[in-house]
């Protein structure tokens, strides 16, 4: 009687709450019975499971927000150095940003301080040679063409923009915060391994849903700020012989050949104390047997000549020992001056003229 009266609750218990969401209150009325129904108590319990799941996969949850992080690091090496210097990209490190419900707009600011051997300065930051202590200068920009310098929050540096747009449905979008490095010639360095680590990264960023946002501090419907980290900056300085800088050799404007024209233009290079080193210059890209011309592109041709002395009576050639100009290195830059004369001659019609001429440093 007690048995079949516990039955008849646990049916009135799952009739009365047919339907309601409220499934602890059926698994109460189910339990009445004691022992006697533990199947009947564990359908209730697998039915609140599947129930449970059912919501987890098809209830409408909350949108996520809109936020920014960094998943990489900035990692940029030079490669091997000289006292030319060189130049050198990095695509780290990454931004990573992702929308809400709806394509969002985001504008980041990136900042970069100084690392763990520049003692504050980021003009010029430094690399380090531990076995000498030698620092080795290099900068880091925010443009390819190497003129923004990159710089820490408040520092008065120039800005470095950048814009991401991620469509809806919590979508990710990465962006590269590429970095752009140069080492400048001219420096004096044991020869080694360098490096600079714990140069940490500020991105500021705002983000909106109905464009770009005014700034990455202003505008839009919300921000924040995230840091980036640093694997470390790195070149292998190899102590050789480098032309630094060779600059143009420019005669003006004439009217006439009717006299002789001269003019000079330097050649900077740099090789280690006690190197000997010969500089040559060849005939250029319009030269007619060992007679250097200009053209003015169209089949006419002005005669010019260069030369190793101001008197311009030794010719500067490209034969080693022979006719180029030789020296000793000083482990500093030194300077070679190029003597231009274009001597008097007729001009067939006037024009801008020119000529390549490729120089050969031999050490």
């Amino acid at each position: 009687m007690l048995a079949r009266i516990a039955r008849r609750r646990a049916r009135r218990g799952r009739l009365h709450r047919s339907g309601n969401a409220d499934m602890p209150m059926s698994l109460r009325h189910a339990a009445v019975g004691g022992a006697s129904f533990g199947g009947e108590r564990k359908r209730a319990i697998c039915l609140t499971v599947l129930l449970l799941t059912l919501m987890g996969v098809f209830w409408p949850g909350k949108a996520m927000a809109q936020s920014c992080w960094s998943p990489g690091s900035l990692s940029l090496s030079f490669g091997t150095v000289t006292g030319a210097g060189v130049t050198a990209s990095s695509s780290g490190p990454l931004a990573t940003c992702q929308s809400g419900a709806f394509t969002t707009y985001f504008r980041m600011c990136f900042y970069l301080g100084a690392g763990n051997q520049s003692s504050g300065s980021i003009s010029p930051r430094r690399m380090i040679h531990h076995p000498t202590s030698t620092r080795m200068d290099y900068y880091l920009y925010s443009d390819a063409a190497r003129t923004q310098l990159l710089g820490p929050v408040g520092g008065g540096y120039p800005t470095y923009t950048l814009d991401a747009v991620a469509s809806g449905s919590n979508t990710q979008v990465t962006t590269p915060l590429t970095v752009y490095g140069r080492v400048p010639s001219g420096q004096t360095l044991a020869a080694g391994h360098y490096q600079e680590e714990n140069q940490e990264g500020t991105v500021y960023y705002r983000y909106g849903t109905s464009g770009y946002p005014t700034s990455c501090t202003t505008g839009g419907s919300g921000g924040g700020t995230f840091t980036t980290s640093s694997s470390g900056i790195n070149a292998n300085y190899v102590d050789t012989c480098a032309i630094s800088t060779a600059t143009d050799l420019d005669f003006g404007s004439v009217t006439s050949l009717a006299s002789a024209r001269d003019q000079v233009s330097t050649i900077t290079l740099r090789c280690p104390t006690g190197t000997a080193w010969k500089l040559g210059l060849d005939n250029g890209a319009h030269a007619s047997g060992s007679t250097r011309r200009m053209t003015d592109g169209s089949g006419r041709y002005i005669h010019y000549e260069l030369y190793r002395d101001g008197a311009r009576s030794q010719r500067w050639g490209n034969t080693p020992g022979t006719d180029s100009s030789d020296g000793t290195g000083s482990g500093t830059s030194q300077t070679a001056t190029v003597y231009g004369r274009v001597p008097a001659q007729a001009v067939s019609a006037a024009g801008s003229y020119a000529d390549t001429v490729t120089v050969t440093l031999t050490f």
